[in-house]
């Protein structure tokens, strides 16, 4: 017997499968031929952009770098230079005439350069200045009124360390003031190595900002110095400046990373990438934000060719399926029609053959096939399904169960009327048993229903045995509104007494027991009878034997593992002259009986 198994490529119209291998065979190679171009290519170029980004920026660091550390070997050679030392030690002595002759010599020459020189060659240090117990002895540059007081514990404690400070603007005698930032550090007596004083060179962040300015020119592009705090040092944005950026992941990132590098990151809902690296004096970081969509800019143009290379490709995949369907798909899709109609019962084909190809061959063959077909229902088919159709309802002649309930119900009635009250009970019983299994056409019930049904069985079966059977139940009164199949557990309380019990000499007993486990039922139906031995076992759980209770055991498994599933079912443990125990395992039903 030949079976069609088609997937969802077998489900395709035979137009859809032609485009779909022009699809898979040409324009898949092409575009998978681009796209790897384009990988290599993204590739090439976006590694080729992120290294010039971040060369750019590492050379900015190198020159930012430079300042910071000409800036502190300016303040070693300030501080340890003899006018200076002397300038102080004539403040501390109150020689003011020898400090105003101290100040002309410090103008005129300090190492063989004037300090105006030096701040007209290092145009971002914007003031100098050298304090004493919080008084301003002497500064060049912009004047101030104040020094950096609150500053002055921390360059004590540091003991001629560096200290740079945040961001800040000076009190200036000048009404404009400026953003700057300043290099801190205690100034000690050469000879005994004392704090004398403590020296400051603060730079100008407008000027220091321009060193950088240059490499920023990516749209919505940013970039500036941040402190170790996340504080912005330096900005091209001046409203960034002081801003607290410590919160931001994305600089929290860079923080932790006492290194170099870069990483991608969303802001506000866009892409952008960071780099960064670390001025390793102050433990500042450069940081530069990038758009990615500015980063991958030049792709633009090789995606467009992609593009296009894939546009030609579809409108030649299209042209080639017309011409396709017009030569071959529709003769074929004429004799589809046509198959149609026999699938809806018509066999009275009309179907004309134009040609001696292929598709002639196979339309001939079909309307030879379908001639015989035809005359295979009408001689064979239809005289089976007649003949079928009367044996079935011959069969449900034979057994009414509504027949057999009223009949059995009128019998009773009559027993009562006949005071033989014996015979009306056990009709009564019987009654409830055909009635239990009517069930109104339900095939699912409770199990509360189905111990009902067993009692009743069971009341007959005592009538015929006396007490050679004991049935004993074991089951949480919980479980009786439980929905279950019906006839589940009276064939097989059968099965237990005639051929388990029945054979055995002397009294039985038959154990009923019915627990939830997670959500399972566990029904487990044990008997002290003959048992078993390993090749009936084998022959009963192979279905390969015939007696009733066989062909009930499989039933019941069979209705089980129809309704449920192959998870669930029944299982057999017997063992000769001990006993028989048959497990059923269903799954906790609904209150629908799902």
């Amino acid at each position: 017997m030949l079976k069609l198994r088609t997937g969802l490529f077998g489900k395709l119209s035979l137009s859809q499968k032609l485009f779909l291998y022009l699809f898979l065979l040409i324009i898949v190679p092409l575009v998978s031929a681009a796209i790897i171009i384009n990988s290599k290519a993204s590739t090439v170029i976006t590694n080729k952009t992120y290294e010039n980004v971040f060369q750019t920026l590492k050379q900015t660091r190198f020159n930012l770098e430079n300042i910071l550390k000409e800036v502190n070997y300016l303040s070693v050679s300030i501080f340890s230079d003899d006018n200076v030392q002397e300038l102080i030690k004539f403040h501390s002595e109150k020689s003011y005439l020898d400090m105003d002759r101290t100040k002309v010599k410090l103008q005129k020459a300090w190492g063989g350069t004037s300090f105006n020189s030096i701040l007209g060659s290092k145009p971002y240090i914007n003031s100098i200045s050298i304090s004493q117990d919080n008084e301003i002895i002497y500064q060049i540059g912009d004047l101030v009124q104040e020094d950096e007081r609150q500053y002055t514990p921390i360059v004590t404690e540091l003991k001629g360390k560096v200290f740079w400070t945040s961001l800040h603007q000076l009190d200036y005698l000048l009404p404009n003031s400026k953003n700057v930032v300043s290099l801190l550090r205690a100034v000690n007596n050469l000879d005994t190595t004392k704090q004398i004083a403590i020296e400051r060179i603060s730079l100008d962040e407008a000027v220091l900002s321009s060193f950088y300015a240059g490499i920023n020119s990516w749209l919505k592009g940013e970039i500036y110095i941040i402190d170790a705090q996340g504080r912005v040092v330096s900005s091209q944005d001046k409203a960034l400046l002081g801003k607290e950026l410590g919160s931001e992941s994305y600089i929290q990132k860079v923080l932790a990373d006492e290194q170099e590098g870069s990483f991608s990151t969303r802001i506000d809902e866009a892409s952008y990438s960071i780099f960064y690296c670390n001025l390793m004096e102050p433990g500042w970081r450069l940081v530069q934000i990038v758009p990615e969509g500015e980063l991958n800019k030049q792709l633009k143009v090789i995606n467009e060719f992609i593009i296009i290379c894939i546009a030609i490709c579809l409108l030649f995949g299209i042209y080639f399926s017309y011409a396709q369907n017009k030569s071959i798909v529709k003769p074929l899709k004429l004799l589809a029609k046509e198959m149609g109609k026999v699938k809806n019962g018509v066999f009275d084909v009309h179907l004309k053959v134009h040609s001696q190809d292929e598709i002639g061959r196979v339309s001939l063959i079909f309307i030879n096939m379908i001639r015989q077909t035809k005359e295979l229902i009408d001689k064979v088919y239809k005289s089976q399904l007649k003949e079928k159709e009367a044996e079935l309802k011959a069969l449900q002649a034979q057994i009414n169960p509504h027949f057999l309930y009223n009949t059995l119900d009128s019998i009773r009635w009559l027993a009562v009327k006949n005071k033989d009250f014996a015979v009306s009970e056990q009709l009564e019983v019987l009654s409830d048993l055909f009635r239990h299994v009517l069930n109104n056409g339900e095939e699912v019930t409770t199990i509360g229903e189905e111990i009902e049904h067993l009692r009743n069985y069971m009341f007959i079966q005592n009538n015929r045995f006396g007490d050679k059977i004991s049935f004993v139940q074991q089951i949480d009164p919980q479980l009786f509104t439980q929905k279950t199949i019906k006839l589940i557990l009276q064939p097989l309380i059968e099965n237990a007494i005639f051929h388990g019990l029945e054979p055995k000499i002397g009294k039985g007993t038959i154990t009923l027991t019915i627990e939830r486990k997670e959500n399972k039922l566990i029904y487990v139906i044990a008997d002290d009878g003959v048992g078993m031995d390993a090749s009936q076992m084998t022959r009963i759980l192979s279905h390969q034997m015939e007696q009733e209770h066989a062909f009930a055991l499989k039933n019941i498994h069979d209705r089980i593992q129809l309704r449920f599933g192959g998870d669930y079912g029944l299982t057999i443990e017997s063992e000769f002259n001990i006993g028989t125990a048959v497990h059923i395992i269903m799954p906790i039903m609904s209150d629908e009986g799902e």
